[in-house]
């Protein structure tokens, strides 16, 4: 754990929906120069991005009421869920959750994140590759821009095989008795059909 710990790099990446910035969760001195090259608020929860399913496990004891079966289906829908923080078997710094009370996680389980978690040797954090405000980023051409521009000494790994499809993902809560739909994605009807909502 100490090589992710002090492992302070950036990294710039595609994903299923949008280009995205993230470090490993456990540097907050990584966090905190992506929310400045964003200008967004560092107390703002994000995400954590797991590589596949059985490092997820790794971190996260499942209730009995999600299998993970399940989950893994509803990731590959372009999902994010929350979990509540009693749910990790391992500490998750607390500048990843701020006063929330519950983490929210994507899985992808594609060469390019692989890659990233392989240089990164930690789960990472994921937020789209764009200054707040402005929209998000579709094009490798844009994101070697951005790279360019804003934060020259990123890792910057390239789209091989993922397709980016431009949308938002769905964000579901799961950490209370109820599943509640916080933000709607292109998928949210096959996601409610997987949840049995």
């Amino acid at each position: 754990m100490v090589a992710s710990i002090m492992k302070n790099e950036i990294v710039i990446y595609p994903t299923d929906t949008v280009w995205g910035i993230g470090a490993s969760i456990y540097s907050k001195e990584a966090y905190d120069r992506i929310c400045k090259v964003k200008n967004t608020d560092p107390t703002k929860p994000v995400s954590i991005l797991f590589p596949n399913m059985e490092i997820f496990n790794e971190y996260v004891n499942l209730e009995n009421k999600y299998s993970v079966e399940m989950l893994e289906k509803v990731f590959k829908l372009e999902a994010t869920i929350g979990l509540a923080i009693t749910s990790f078997k391992k500490e998750i710094p607390k500048h990843i959750y701020g006063e929330s009370s519950f983490i929210c996680i994507r899985v992808l389980d594609c060469d390019e994140i692989n890659n990233v978690y392989e240089y990164l040797k930690a789960p990472f954090i994921t937020t789209s590759l764009n200054i707040s405000g402005n929209p998000p980023i579709l094009s490798e051409k844009e994101a070697k821009d951005f790279h360019n521009i804003h934060i020259q000494d990123a890792e910057f790994f390239t789209q091989k095989s993922i397709k980016m499809s431009g949308n938002s993902s769905t964000i579901i809560n799961l950490s209370g008795e109820d599943i509640v739909i916080i933000r709607e994605g292109n998928n949210v009807e096959k996601i409610r059909t997987v949840l049995e909502l």
